[in-house]
């Protein structure tokens, strides 16, 4: 959820992430503190946690934002951005632990890439070379590829004119039931 401290609740989605269990924020009393001023305990397991967080946060934004028609790049916003406009609280998330870590991550890679994770995925091809365009059968076997229906005799070929066994057959129904007949 966001917590923003501000007027933006109610117009933004703000950014917030789980902060790793590697990395540990100093206290007042010890030296070099400053807000939001952490140590890394392990570099490779928080910056594993931080990735893992930020693909998550890319999934679960993109999906937010195709639900109620957000755009990404303009109402997407962090703590910092947001107390920066006067519309959040000041704090430095998720900024400042990207930075902290070394991750070359940014809000505005982050906005583009929830916009592209929205993007449909671009239709995939059947591979097989023996399956040529305009074929009557060439519809069927793109949607039965596509759907994990069906594969080829090999990677390429897909040997339309051969004659399919009782196994094949019964394996094409099952996988058939299990994608689209509740198996």
């Amino acid at each position: 959820g966001w917590h923003g401290g501000g007027s933006s609740n109610n117009t933004h989605v703000g950014v917030e992430m789980c902060e790793s269990k590697h990395i540990r924020y100093l206290l007042p009393e010890e030296s070099g503190y400053a807000p939001g001023k952490f140590v890394v305990l392990d570099a490779a397991k928080a910056k594993a946690d931080c990735k893992r967080a930020y693909d998550a946060a890319v999934e679960l934004f993109a999906s937010i934002c195709k639900e109620y028609g957000l755009n990404p790049l303009t109402d997407i916003v962090s703590h910092y951005e947001g107390g920066r406009k006067g519309i959040a609280s000041g704090h430095g998330d998720p900024e400042h632990y990207w930075r902290g870590l070394g991750m070359s991550y940014t809000m505005d890679g982050f906005r583009a890439a929830v916009k592209a994770a929205m993007a449909p995925p671009a239709p995939q091809r059947h591979p097989f070379e023996d399956v040529k365009d305009g074929k009557f059968y060439d519809d069927a076997v793109q949607w039965g590829w596509l759907h994990g229906i069906i594969e080829g005799k090999d990677a390429t070929h897909y040997c339309p004119n051969d004659p399919i066994t009782r196994g094949e057959a019964i394996t094409l129904l099952k996988r058939f039931y299990d994608e689209f007949g509740g198996g």
